[in-house]
């Protein structure tokens, strides 16, 4: 079953970083939002009870001093001018975070599907389209790696099984200019022929192919 887990800092503490993410609104030209709160998002596509969402979320997300979670509902109540901004990593993108909660949930003996993190923030002030997405792009995302979703949750994503690597072996150390571009078109390495060269050269001074 899909379960998503909101964790964030306890509504009576102050949140430093949607404190800093308003003032760098007001900077770039943005209204002021009245409150800015952030969060961070798990989502455990599937592989987990409602009992062992709970447990994950207790024991292993959230800081039992300053933080609190939701499992399946919005961790913090928006108001009606409130406009929610998911930021995610694009598919194909390494989230290191994921790996280190999957390591962690092995030593729980709990196993579990596709896992993805993103983080969440909700913003007290009236903003159009246009501003949104100068807000995303010049402050709480990078376009290049993460996606953003306003007013909405990122889509299920199924899981998919680690790419087996594969070792091949191509004797280059007697290849003249033209065979090396040759190889590097043919295996997509996208380097030139003083790349290649330098390359070649080093597994010929070493011996090695």
């Amino acid at each position: 079953m899909r379960f998503r887990i909101e964790v964030g800092l306890r509504p009576e503490l102050p949140d430093p970083e949607g404190e800093a993410i308003a003032a760098r609104m007001a900077a770039l030209g943005l209204p002021r939002p009245d409150r800015v709160r952030t969060s961070r998002v798990y989502t455990f596509e599937d592989g987990l009870s409602a009992a062992e969402a709970e447990r994950i979320a207790r024991e292993l997300l959230a800081d039992k001093v300053t933080e609190t979670w939701a499992v399946g509902r919005p961790l913090y109540v928006s108001c009606p001018k409130s406009r929610s901004i998911e930021v995610a990593r694009r598919p194909g993108v390494m989230d290191p975070a994921s790996a280190s909660i999957r390591e962690a949930l092995a030593d729980m003996d709990i196993s579990a599907g596709e896992i993805r993190t993103s983080r969440k923030y909700l913003i007290e002030v009236d903003l159009d389209e246009e501003r949104i997405a100068l807000l995303g792009r010049k402050i709480l995302a990078n376009e290049s790696i993460e996606e953003i979703f306003v007013d909405r949750e990122p889509p299920p994503r199924r899981f998919q099984p680690p790419i087996a690597f594969r070792r091949v072996e191509v004797p280059m150390r007697w290849l003249d200019g033209e065979e090396l571009l040759s190889l590097s078109r043919k295996m997509c390495l996208s380097l030139n022929l003083e790349e290649m060269r330098a390359i070649r050269d080093y597994f010929r001074d070493a011996g090695r192919e």
